[in-house]
């Protein structure tokens, strides 16, 4: 039994490894661009679409899942301890849908983002219904690094006929998409609370894989469906959201030049005395 679990682990693992991957890309841009914005209003600018997108996800799969919503805030930001939003709910921990429902809980933001993502491509962006119709794509057996590079350049050159045909809605797409993007990722707390359903879903596949193994094949064939289809969705989300990082990056910047150039710089009196009581100090 022992072995079907340790196999079915990494036949869930190699089934998901582009969200996996994509969810860590999209993570450390999150981080770069909190680094930089958390403790200041600035992240306003992003959060205030892109958390309650977030916190949206995590309510509507807590009633999927059964789970009882028992506060919510879909945007309260607190800069002392950089939080943004939270939804807090309780469970029955003998219900093993329940269980199972703290995972897809926790991941809930993945989806809810590329969802948002989707529409607002669809009726904002010109040109918009060509595009969304490649943010998912059955990949199947011709996934490769190339191939998602082909796709991706189509995608600029559609981007770029949209900009030139209404430039507003262009950058408003881009700049709602990016902001949601930088807040999809789920939280280490989202994370925390749907490992358990994590290996509850293991067991059970690897029970499946030990009693049916025809029906665990074609669940883990579904998943791999899924989520390789999802890759174009979540590689526009990345390459948005690391541009508004980046952009966080360069104002961060501007404004230190600015505030280092309109300080006076204030230089200390030169006398012996005041060099004798910084000694002082310094050898109390």
């Amino acid at each position: 039994m022992l072995s079907h679990i340790s196999q079915t682990t990494l036949l869930i693992l190699q089934s998901l490894t582009i969200i996996i991957f994509f969810g860590l890309l999209l993570l450390a841009i999150q981080k770069l661009h909190s680094k930089l914005l958390l403790h200041s209003r600035l992240i306003y600018l992003t959060a205030w679409i892109g958390t309650p997108i977030h916190e949206l996800s995590h309510s509507i799969l807590c009633l999927l899942s059964g789970h009882k919503i028992v506060k919510v805030a879909f945007f309260k930001p607190n800069l002392s301890d950089g939080t943004l939003g939270y939804v807090t709910h309780a469970y029955n921990p003998a219900n093993g849908l329940h269980i199972i429902g703290n995972l897809f809980i926790g991941v809930a933001p993945l989806f809810g983002g590329i969802t948002a993502s989707y529409l607002l491509t669809y009726f904002l962006l010109p040109n918009g219904k060509e595009f969304a119709q490649y943010l998912f794509i059955p990949w199947e057996t011709d996934l490769s690094f190339n191939a998602l590079l082909v796709t991706l350049k189509y995608l600029a050159s559609i981007v770029f006929e949209s900009y030139q045909q209404d430039h507003v809605k262009t950058v408003l797409w881009g700049y709602l998409v990016a902001s949601i993007s930088l807040h999809m990722v789920p939280s280490y707390a989202d994370i925390k609370g749907g490992l358990l359903g994590a290996v509850f879903v293991i067991l059970v596949m690897a029970v499946l894989r030990f009693m049916a193994e025809g029906l665990s094949e074609t669940i883990l064939a579904t998943i791999y469906y899924y989520s390789t289809g999802m890759v174009v969705g979540f590689a526009v989300s990345a390459s948005l959201g690391l541009a508004i990082a980046l952009l966080s990056l360069s104002i961060q910047f501007i404004v230190w030049v600015i505030k280092s150039l309109l300080t006076p710089k204030h230089k200390a009196p030169l006398n012996d005395n005041a060099g004798l009581a910084n000694q002082e100090n310094e050898a109390n």
